[in-house]
């Protein structure tokens, strides 16, 4: 940009509506490209787990109680994290 062409310029605003149109249509279609994507990631599975805590029922005194994680077939989940 040469020194003074912004104060040199002319033209006022009459360029700005359609450029402004065109950074809205560039920015949708770029925007419903990536939600495609994301949406079309199958690798991400969402399983729903269970937990079976041992004994279900606890008294006021300390006791110990294990937890064991289950898929949805009932097979227990080996080195489960649980929060």
């Amino acid at each position: 940009m040469q020194p003074g062409a912004l104060a040199g310029d002319e033209r006022a605003i009459e360029g700005l509506p359609i450029r402004l149109v065109i950074a809205l249509v560039v920015g949708v279609a770029s925007l419903g490209v990536m939600m495609n994507t994301l949406g079309g990631i199958q690798t991400l599975g969402v399983t729903e787990l269970d937990v079976r805590p041992q004994p279900e029922v606890v008294g006021e005194s300390a006791t110990d109680v294990s937890v064991a994680v289950v898929g949805p077939e009932g097979d227990q989940i080996a080195d489960a994290t649980v929060v």
